[in-house]
């Protein structure tokens, strides 16, 4: 069994600093502007502002920063099992106040042999984060002549510099990022026969974010409307799964090579989206959108399937002639129920002429191959449901009873973008130590997808 433990820790902070003017100099300064525009010498006090405050808001929205990361694992096991476990965390703080970030990130694997012929592999990876994200304005200039506080303790408002107060926002707004993710993946493997091996795997992917936004009343980002809240909600969830069988015969003849694969493949895609927004807050201190005067909000989801199977089949003779075939059949539920499926082929080829005897023998170049392929490759990402009839819903319809109108219209015929893809290629090796790469190829769109 193996431990292993790092730690690291710094600190950040901002450099080539702008030098700011203290509050008497920017006094003198404006003073001067005003009384050298013939402004008399009351007027100019007057507009000036105060001599005396001395404000530095760099200072009090900055700060030296600190990180510190951690990370554990372990591993050990013996002939028939083994496994790995890891653990790490950051935290990290922005040189801007308000702003940090924490992460904890989470990774176990396990292999074990069931028996001679079957074998599983355990993969569980959950992670969780936090982060924090205020706009305190930091990078807009702010009169050093003005206070922070009223004499009464509140925030003193900027009514004449079109910005809020900083520290206000600091100590009253919320801009909190949360989220998680979770990985996991469990395979099967069994040897039918010594060159024949059956594997099977499934796997989720799945991930939430939630975002939670609050301006308050009680500062210039939120006082005209009451304050104001947001939040965003998104859970992201997918699974695929497939199974495969792979036959490597054996030749008495060594210098054949044959490697066959052929297999089907389902994946799932969905994705949940909440919006919400409130302005109207009767107590700063309840900012959850129930407690808003006036709520709007919405939600979303989307979902893709596909289905796919595929084969492919590498021969080589010699390790000096390489041929390659593959084809699969792929179906996805964003097309039309009549053309949601398509199949794609390729062939490819290589030649390592270095390894034939009429190849000068050069000490410069060590290698030298020359390869070729063609084949088609298909493209879905065209979004969930773009070849269906879309429609918006009006609650406030004829006679007070719920309307629809078409958004965009069904393309039942809509499918498959399709390339038509051919590569060239040379790769040439100098001395073991360097490799030239030579590539030629053209890429023909057929059925290309567009928005109009």
């Amino acid at each position: 069994t193996k431990v292993n433990f790092g730690y690291n820790a710094g600190q950040s902070r901002s450099i080539n600093r702008i030098k700011w003017l203290s509050g008497p100099e920017y006094y003198t300064l404006l003073y001067e502007m005003y009384f050298n525009e013939g402004r008399s010498p009351f007027d100019a006090e007057r507009l000036a502002g105060s001599r005396d405050i001395n404000t530095n808001w760099f200072e009090l929205t900055n700060r030296v920063a600190n990180f510190q990361n951690a990370d554990f694992d372990i591993s050990g096991g013996n002939e028939n099992t083994t496994f790995r476990f890891s653990a790490s965390y950051l935290q990290q703080q922005a040189i801007q106040l308000g702003n940090d970030y924490n992460r904890v990130n989470l990774n176990l694997r396990v292999d074990h042999k069931l028996s001679k012929r079957l074998s599983a592999t355990i993969n569980f990876a959950p992670s969780f984060l936090t982060k924090n994200g205020l706009n305190a304005y930091s990078s807009v200039p702010i009169a050093p002549n003005v206070p922070v506080f009223n004499a009464d303790g509140s925030y003193y408002a900027f009514s004449n510099l079109g910005v809020p107060n900083p520290i206000a926002i600091l100590n009253q707004n919320v801009n909190q990022h949360e989220g998680g993710a979770l990985n996991g993946n469990l395979r099967l493997d069994y040897k039918l026969l010594d060159n024949l091996t059956i594997s099977t795997s499934i796997g989720t992917n799945s991930s939430v974010n939630k975002q939670n936004v609050f301006f308050s009343p009680r500062n210039a980002t939120g006082s005209p409307s009451n304050g104001r809240a947001i939040i965003y909600d998104r859970q992201d969830f997918s699974w695929i799964s497939f199974t495969q069988v792979n036959y490597v015969p054996k030749f008495k003849n060594q210098l054949h090579k044959l490697d066959i694969v052929g297999g089907f493949e389902a994946r799932h895609q969905s994705a949940k989206l909440l919006t919400g927004q409130g302005t109207g807050f009767t107590y700063y201190r309840l900012n959850e959108l129930s407690n808003a005067a006036t709520r709007n909000a919405a939600s979303s989801i989307n979902i893709n399937r596909t289905t796919s199977f595929y084969g492919q089949a590498g021969y080589s003779f010699a390790d000096k002639y390489f041929v390659t075939l593959s084809s699969r059949l792929d179906a996805a539920s964003v097309f039309g129920a009549s053309v949601n499926s398509t199949v794609n082929s390729a062939i490819g080829g290589g030649w390592v002429l270095s390894k034939e005897s009429f190849f000068p023998k050069w000490k410069a170049i060590t290698s030298a191959r020359i390869r070729a392929s063609y084949g088609t490759t298909g493209n879905s990402r065209i979004g969930s449901y773009e070849a269906r009839g879309l429609y918006t819903f009006n609650n406030e319809g004829y006679n007070g009873n719920a309307s629809s109108a078409l958004r965009s219209a069904p393309n039942p015929n809509l499918g498959w973008e399709r390339s038509y893809k051919t590569n060239l290629g040379l790769d040439i090796t100098l001395a073991k130590r360097f490799t030239i790469t030579l590539d030629v190829y053209q890429n023909i769109v057929d059925d290309a997808i567009s928005s109009i």
